[in-house]
């Protein structure tokens, strides 16, 4: 079980078209998902590190450690690895979006001049997220605060401002 990070960003614009542009670019597709009861419902990730660096879909499903045990394996991974940098999934998502998992539990709310995220990652936030964003969103939206909540090992929790 990882440790989380909760997140909490805030774009302020006087815009209101160019807020829904950047709503339209963090929002991610609806996908279907299991329940603790078993049922299933459609959930739709409302700030998808997808939409801002796409995951390979030639990384998505392969496993961590990459399996090096036959010929194909290793030809496999070595492959992917030209291709993408990485041979997994995990090792990509660290180094593309600063965090092993896309963000979770994603949360929007709106005021008018600005959209306010909240949503947890596992570890630490993701900064090459943060790094890249700046450069997709639109020119008259900016980014009010990026603030990261760190579950700390000892118990504690460390709040750090990244924006």
């Amino acid at each position: 079980m990882p440790n989380w990070t909760e997140n909490e960003v805030r774009f302020i614009s006087k815009n209101k078209s160019s807020l829904a542009k950047l709503k339209k670019k963090l929002e991610g597709k609806e996908k279907l998902r299991e329940l603790p009861s078993g049922k299933w419902t459609t959930v739709k990730n409302v700030f998808d590190f997808n939409k801002l660096i796409p995951m390979p879909k030639a990384l998505i499903g392969t496993t961590s450690p990459t399996p090096m045990e036959t010929k194909e394996d290793k030809k496999k991974a070595m492959a992917l690895k030209i291709r993408y940098g990485h041979s997994n999934w995990y090792d990509w998502s660290c180094e593309n979006w600063g965090t092993k998992w896309n963000s979770v539990d994603a949360e929007r709310t709106e005021d008018g001049e600005s959209v306010f995220y909240n949503f947890r990652t596992a570890w630490d936030c993701p900064r090459a997220i943060v790094d890249v964003i700046r450069d997709k969103i639109p020119s008259d939206v900016k980014i009010d605060y990026w603030v990261c909540q760190h579950e700390l090992l000892d118990g504690d929790d460390g709040e750090e401002q990244i924006i």
